[in-house]
C-alpha cells in the first residue's frame, strides 16, 4: 500500500513538474524518456552481467545479488535520460511561442506520459 501511495506521489509530481514547464520541454522529456526505455530494455542485462557483476561483492548482505537486474534497469534508464535533458537544456534556450491552453494541456498529457514511463521504470 505505501509504495503505490508514493508511486502515485511520484507520478502526480513529475506530471505537474513538466506541465509547468511548457509544451516544448514536456514534449522533448516524452520523447527521451521514450527512446531511453527502449534503450534500457534492450542493455540492462548486458550491463548487469558484464560491469556490475564483475564489481559486485559476493558476500554484501546488505544489498543483495538479486537488485543488479533492477539496479542496471534503472541506470541504464535514469542517466541517459538525465544526460539528454542537461544537454538539451543548454542547447535549447527559448520555448515555443503558444497559446496559454495549448501550452499548458499539451504539457500535462506529455508530463503524464513522461511520468507514467518513469514510474514503470
Amino acid at each position: 500500500m505505501w509504495v503505490s501511495l508514493i508511486l502515485l506521489i511520484v507520478l502526480v509530481l513529475v506530471t505537474i513538474k513538466q506541465g509547468s514547464g511548457g509544451l516544448f520541454n514536456a514534449l522533448m522529456t516524452a520523447m527521451f524518456a521514450i527512446c531511453c526505455v527502449g534503450a534500457a530494455f534492450g542493455t540492462y542485462e548486458w550491463v548487469a552481467n558484464n560491469w556490475l557483476l564483475s564489481v559486485w561483492p559476493d558476500d554484501n548482505k546488505t544489498f543483495p545479488r538479486d537488485l543488479i537486474l533492477p539496479l542496471a534497469l534503472a541506470l541504464t534508464f535514469g542517466v541517459p535520460l538525465l544526460v539528454l535533458r542537461l544537454v538539451s537544456d543548454r542547447l535549447v534556450r527559448r520555448p515555443l511561442p503558444l497559446s496559454g491552453l495549448v501550452d499548458r494541456l499539451g504539457a500535462t498529457i506529455c508530463g503524464l506520459v513522461t511520468a507514467l514511463i518513469m514510474v514503470g521504470i
